[in-house]
């Protein structure tokens, strides 16, 4: 899939999370398939990418998942006040 780059935005976890959400699905995964892989409950991968709770697992697998640096999903609302993502 194309790149897709949001600009600096403050918007809240339930945006971060279906950004994170639509680019998943994108690219043929989704939540359910993180939970799968990891044997984690499907709402803590929702609450990890809306910045809610603190997982590097999950972060990493979504990550990877998305061909992005797990500091790039580190910098959500719920942690630094903004967010820009350029997943690859």
């Amino acid at each position: 899939p194309e790149v897709i780059a949001l600009e600096p935005l403050l918007v809240c976890a339930a945006s971060q999370r279906e950004y994170i959400k639509y680019q998943l699905r994108l690219r043929g995964s989704s939540f359910a398939a993180v939970r799968r892989e990891l044997g984690v409950s499907e709402p803590t991968v929702s609450q990890v990418c809306g910045g809610l709770r603190t997982s590097e697992r999950v972060l990493a697998a979504v990550a990877a998942k998305l061909g992005a640096s797990v500091e790039s999903l580190r910098a959500s609302p719920g942690r630094h006040g903004g967010a820009t993502k350029d997943f690859a």
